[in-house]
């Protein structure tokens, strides 16, 4: 059953656990909300961050690549496109873009087989298939099902997945992705749980959005008057 609702976004400050960008569409995922939510962060305050984490629901080869080309430093949770498991995953299968050819974790070569025409008539992307034609492989049956051999299927943005994916292993990536539920997951429980908004009382794309900016604002509102408390935050005349 589809549940008719809105999808609220948010981005939260580090340092000051300020939000600095929210949005609410009505699209059933955030495949596509990655790069309008950081130039909306550039557009509110200035500038972006240094480097902007995000979970797993953001992950779309098309805007990680949008991301690089904007010059829009990101780091997204990956997942898994494999429903192979283990070592086999399709991860772990190194693309040679010299020799257009996949290198699978043995060391074999998946040769390109065919390109094909998917999706519907405004959303046609060219999908390039490469297939093992390893008959004696002795880990054959581990790889796949397929009583042909392996295939995988490169996309037109897989390039900037392998790109981020290569980029996570730098330990401070991996740390900066670490810390993303702590920065901003605590905000959501805070708005649900303890400011009691568990759905938008208005109707229509335009009223939901401007009750969440009043939400948000009153959240930061709430924050600053606790830094002015204490003493750190001065307000000028």
């Amino acid at each position: 059953a589809i549940v008719l609702s809105y999808n609220a976004q948010i981005v939260v400050d580090e340092r000051s656990d300020l939000i600095v960008a929210a949005e609410v569409s009505n699209k059933a995922n955030d495949y596509g909300q990655l790069v309008p939510m950081v130039e909306q962060v550039v557009e509110n305050i200035g500038q972006n961050a240094e480097e902007t984490a995000a979970d797993a629901g953001y992950c779309s080869g098309e805007q990680l690549e949008a991301a690089e080309r904007k010059h829009l430093p990101v780091l997204v949770n990956l997942h898994s496109n494999s429903p192979e498991g283990g070592e086999f995953r399709k991860e772990n299968f190194v693309y040679d873009a010299d020799k257009d050819v996949y290198i699978c974790p043995l060391g074999k070569e998946l040769r390109y087989q065919r390109t094909k025409i998917a999706g519907k008539k405004k959303q046609e992307i060219s999908v390039r298939s490469y297939r093992c034609y390893e008959r004696e492989c002795p880990r054959k049956a581990e790889c796949s099902s397929d009583p042909k051999g392996r295939t995988i299927l490169r996309m037109p943005h897989n390039g900037a997945i392998e790109r981020q994916r290569k980029k996570q292993q730098e330990p401070m990536k991996k740390q900066a992705l670490f810390k993303r539920k702590a920065i901003v997951e605590h905000v959501f429980g805070i708005i649900k749980q303890i400011d009691g908004l568990r759905r938008f009382t208005v109707r229509g794309l335009d009223g939901v959005m401007a009750q969440w900016a009043l939400v948000c604002t009153a959240v930061n509102l709430r924050k600053l008057y606790a830094f002015w408390a204490a003493g750190a935050l001065v307000l000028r005349a």
